[in-house]
């Protein structure tokens, strides 16, 4: 038998461009049947569907609208108090432009154009989108999409196919894409305002409708609204909220398939109370309920699972010598020291919570003090924010690097330190400030996300009198995320 015939005879195996996440994870052909394809069927196999699979991560480069007046402050950028006072300098050294912006770099092996916008997303939605909004959406899944850090940021033809069909299937969760990308591209800046209007309207009218939750799309247009919100420095958790309770009434958290758990998680994630600043809404405790005792890091936070179900529970008794006990053994040198920082960080958050207990059941004159010294449950608070301070240093010039996995989770520990002005020397607010100045990739002042903690540690510093960083958030009327 020739060489030529034998492989004639091989059997090719064809790979699935766009079918369901089980044929595509087996790299078999997937005969694409909706909602659940013959293929797993027949071999016995779970079908995991075909809904995207967004992960969030905490990379978000928002930016301010701005007037263009000299002496003119943009009405979306947070309200920073006069404080003549403080020593600490956060201004920012440098502006950000689109050139800076992570991802700007379209991939050379998939271009999105709008000839194969119409052909994937189909002539109707193409329709629906002007000449700018369909330039915007090329850019969204040229570049923009890759900020998401979700399953469709690898860029790969058949991951953004995948998002483009879905978006084609949920008009929400398109322009929820437009506006992202809005707020990703200061060129955009003009259009802000009414992008994000239209996605809040949007998002409420898909809500209204009784079969919308049934919907995957629908829900992640929730999150993805989240996001843009963080971006803004605008309230973010009446839109989870808004979402979970319409998902609990139709009984969502009480499903076991694979796309409702994986959506589930990403949500108790963005619910984590540890990381929510000047929370307008009541706290849902998804990750306690329905997230608990999973494996391996979370995604968004790049933190151990194990810590966050610690994290979860902030507000029970024992929960800081449970913290204490945690074991920092499992990662990398370098996370270790970023993992520690985080538990530090969450001992701070235990006795803000007991104090904000002890303030609620105590008469309302009398607010009891923060206790510097040691507690029966630990050591002094000014030896865990030096903890934290002596980590930092030691990570500062990684921040540097913007793809460095360490800038996600080091948020949260600069803002803990931060909230105890107490323990603080000036050469530490400085040194905090520096570091959420790095983390803004030294555009503060055209970051909410980041510029929203930094004015409130500035006005708890300069103003603070005796009010904790969480009565400062709300006098402030901020909200804010910390992943």
């Amino acid at each position: 038998m020739s060489r030529n015939m034998s492989n004639s005879n091989k059997r090719t195996v064809t790979r699935t461009r766009t079918g369901c996440w089980t044929c595509r994870g087996r790299r078999k052909k997937c005969d694409e049947v909706r909602p659940f394809c013959n293929t797993c069927a027949n071999l016995g196999l779970r079908c995991e569907g075909y809904g995207v699979r967004l992960r969030w991560t905490a990379h978000r480069k928002g930016f301010v609208v701005t007037d263009s007046r000299p002496g003119k402050r943009s009405s979306r950028s947070p309200r920073s108090p006069q404080s003549p006072q403080s020593t600490t300098n956060f201004s920012s050294p440098r502006s950000t432009t689109s050139a800076s912006l992570p991802g700007k770099s379209t991939n050379a092996n998939f271009v999105v154009s709008t000839e194969r916008l119409l052909k994937y997303i189909g002539q109707e939605s193409f329709d629906s989108l002007t000449e700018y909004e369909r330039d915007v959406m090329c850019d969204f899944l040229n570049w923009g999409n890759l900020t998401l850090g979700s399953n469709m940021g690898v860029a790969t033809e058949d991951d953004a196919v995948t998002l483009l069909r879905d978006c084609s299937n949920s008009k929400p969760l398109l322009i929820n894409c437009l506006t992202y990308q809005i707020t990703l591209d200061p060129k955009h800046a003009a259009y802000v305002d009414e992008y994000y209007s239209r996605s809040i309207q949007m998002f409420r009218k898909e809500l209204s409708d009784p079969t919308s939750l049934d919907k995957a799309n629908t829900c992640y247009a929730g999150v993805l609204l989240c996001s843009i919100s963080m971006n803004l420095g605008m309230p973010w958790t009446i839109h989870l909220n808004g979402l979970v309770s319409i998902l609990s009434e139709r009984q969502v958290f009480a499903r076991t398939d694979v796309e409702t758990k994986e959506f589930i998680h990403l949500i108790s994630t963005l619910d984590i109370p540890t990381h929510t600043l000047g929370r307008k809404t009541p706290q849902l405790n998804l990750w306690r309920d329905y997230n608990r005792s999973r494996d391996g890091i979370e995604d968004i936070t790049g933190l151990p699972c194990s810590l966050m179900d610690l994290f979860s529970c902030i507000m029970e008794p024992d929960v800081e010598e449970r913290l204490h006990a945690w074991p920092v053994t499992q990662g990398s040198p370098t996370q270790c020291k970023i993992w520690k920082a985080n538990r530090a960080a969450a001992i701070i958050s235990a006795r803000q919570w007991k104090i904000r207990h002890a303030m609620l059941e105590s008469d309302a004159h009398q607010r009891p003090e923060y206790q510097a010294g040691p507690t029966e449950n630990g050591p002094a608070i000014i030896a865990v924010v030096q903890e934290i301070l002596v980590i930092a240093h030691e990570l500062r010039p990684l921040l540097e690097d913007k793809s460095a996995e360490i800038r996600r989770p080091l948020l949260y520990p600069l803002v803990a330190a931060g909230s105890q002005p107490s323990c603080l020397t000036d050469y530490d607010k400085t040194f905090i400030g520096d570091c959420i100045i790095a983390l803004a990739d030294g555009a503060l002042d055209e970051d909410p996300y980041y510029g929203g903690p930094a004015t409130v540690l500035r006005e708890l510093w300069a103003n603070g009198r005796g009010r904790s960083i969480e009565q400062v958030a709300h006098d402030l009327d901020m909200e804010m995320a910390l992943f």
